[in-house]
């Protein structure tokens, strides 16, 4: 979710909880979602979104990825090593790490599948 003051709170937090409202703007009636990846040549799918300020990709495993950063890199299947410069993480499923701005391309490999949320470069 991108920056926003329009927040309509419905619980689990301290802060003012509007639930009425929240239930008259929801519209509870089923849909499919539409998943629409595009293929990027470098090993990375990007799922477009409609913010700006966000980007979302899926990252095969085995790919050399421009990532200027920041961002963060979620493993969820597998265990994935990931290199950037001389700095080498090993995660695995359910681990995330920060990319912090600039330093260069990541190097992903091992036998995993990441999603990575980052501003868009």
């Amino acid at each position: 979710m991108a920056n926003s003051d329009n927040v309509l709170r419905g619980g689990l937090t301290a802060k003012h909880i509007d639930l009425a409202e929240l239930l008259a703007v929801t519209d509870f009636t089923p849909s499919t979602a539409e998943v629409r990846a595009v293929d990027l040549a470098n090993g990375e799918d990007l799922y477009p979104t409609p913010a700006a300020q966000f980007q979302l990709t899926r990252i095969r495993r085995g790919v050399e990825i421009n990532a200027p950063g920041p961002g963060a890199l979620l493993c969820v299947e597998g265990e994935l090593t990931v290199e950037r410069g001389s700095a080498r993480e090993t995660l695995r499923r359910g681990e995330a790490l920060f990319i912090r701005a600039a330093g260069g391309p990541l190097r992903v490999g091992g036998t995993g599948l990441a999603f990575r949320a980052a501003v868009p470069s």
